[in-house]
């Protein structure tokens, strides 16, 4: 059995006025020590290995995660026409990487060009798509602001089954209309990828892969919270053998089901 806990909090020692930024990951863990909570931003990457254009999207998270270092989490969703694999019989982009919850995701948010995507779901219902070109500039005007929750991640494997526990607690209160979602990623797969100027690459790096959204695509009601209250959802799914469980993570976000804004996502390396 394996357990992984994912502590947040902010310390803050001597005055209210002063903190103490939190450590980076500490024995596998990220630990932060306080009562709020920075909130962290979630780019959802539309994607294809046939979309030539899309590494450069890819590149951008690359580029805007080391601009605001443990800040921005991303999932890139293999959806859309540019993500249909060749048959088996191809020499090349045969490898399946869609999902069902991913083809949910893409289906109901409707991106009609590649690469495309999505910051926190902002400004839904009429202007939430955005080009990988205004990705660092929205994460710019996002970040420094306080979560509304707190969100800790733990999970356990037994055989080829884990078992995923988000506990939300609110630095607020919280009305109901917010749910929770888990997904797994997958980092450094080394696969087929079109890349323009260069056609099609044999040992592409793909990472933030989609692997499953974990239950239900629109996840589970976390309830009316009051401030202080927490609550533990608890979601499962079936390891599949294809993924390298060691390059993988567990990412999971809070949404308003009105208006599809994420309020806060954390993730955690599976061990």
């Amino acid at each position: 059995m394996k357990k992984a806990v994912l502590f947040l909090s902010f310390l803050i020692a001597f005055s209210a006025c002063d903190k103490i930024d939190p450590d980076n990951f500490v024995d596998g863990e990220i630990i932060v020590q306080s009562e709020d909570v920075d909130r962290k931003i979630l780019i959802e990457d539309f994607t294809g290995h046939k979309c030539q254009n899309c590494p450069e999207a890819a590149e951008e998270i690359h580029n805007i995660q080391n601009t605001f270092p443990n800040q921005v989490v991303a999932i890139a969703i293999h959806a859309g026409y540019f993500s249909e694999p060749n048959s088996p019989q191809a020499p090349y982009l045969t490898t399946d990487f869609r999902t069902e919850g991913g083809d949910e995701i893409h289906d109901f948010f409707g991106p009609q060009s590649y690469p495309n995507g999505m910051v926190n779901r902002s400004g839904y219902p009429s202007d939430f798509l955005s080009n990988y070109t205004d990705w660092g500039n929205m994460v710019g005007s996002l970040t420094g602001s306080t979560a509304k929750v707190r969100m800790d991640i733990s999970y356990t494997i037994n055989g080829n089954e884990m078992t995923v526990y988000v506990s939300t607690q609110a630095k607020a209160s919280f009305a109901a209309g917010h749910n929770v979602v888990v997904c797994i990623t997958e980092d450094h797969i080394i696969d087929w990828q079109t890349v323009e100027g260069q056609g099609n690459v044999s040992d592409y790096e793909h990472n933030h892969v989609l692997r499953d959204v974990v239950g239900s695509t629109w996840g589970q009601d976390v309830g009316e919270l009051s401030t202080g209250d927490e609550v533990t959802n608890t979601f499962t799914c079936i390891i599949d053998p294809v993924w390298k469980l060691n390059n993988c993570n567990i990412v999971a976000y809070v949404y308003h089901t009105l208006n599809y804004e994420v309020v806060q996502v954390e993730e955690i390396h599976i061990e």
